[in-house]
């Protein structure tokens, strides 16, 4: 179990990807929020930040704070029990819930129903396959292996 009230967890995917992972106990249940950002003209960024182009090479790295473009996906989730979590537990799997969704990437798309279908196959199969050994820290990441369709998202013009 997670002892503590928030633990984060932070991952690089690629030099220009990051993905924040913060999950809240909140007693009943957990609130995860996974932030998924990507810088979109990182190659114009580190060639400012690593040359000389007139200014200082510090001014140069404080330019780039600012013409940093990050784009965005914003997904908080929470999973408990179908009845009170932790008491049936052991004995029915966890139910996960989109409870909140942000982001500026213009996909065609809509991301909250994609989402949405992501956690419901993840449940069904949850369901269907539920073992009672499984312990809830290795289903909130598995729950995130499950979602993390964020890079195959943001990198693709035609998504279906």
């Amino acid at each position: 179990m997670i002892n503590k009230d928030i633990l984060k967890l932070n991952t690089q995917c690629l030099e220009n990807e990051n993905i924040d992972v913060v999950i809240f106990n909140k007693n009943t249940y957990y609130e995860v929020i996974v932030n998924y950002e990507v810088i979109s003209n990182y190659d114009s960024v580190k060639f400012v930040e690593n040359n000389y182009i007139g200014l200082p090479f510090e001014l140069n790295r404080i330019i780039t704070k600012f013409m940093k473009n990050i784009d965005f996906i914003k997904i908080s989730f929470t999973v408990q029990n179908k009845d009170v979590f932790p008491f049936n537990y052991t004995h029915y799997p966890p139910n996960w819930n989109i409870i909140a969704l942000d982001s500026n990437i213009n996909k065609n798309i809509d991301l909250m129903e994609y989402f949405s279908k992501l956690v419901n196959s993840y449940n069904n199969n949850n369901y269907l396959f539920w073992r009672e050994n499984i312990d809830i820290n290795l289903d909130i990441l598995n729950f995130i292996d499950f979602v993390n369709h964020f890079s195959k998202i943001y990198n693709q013009d035609n998504f279906n």
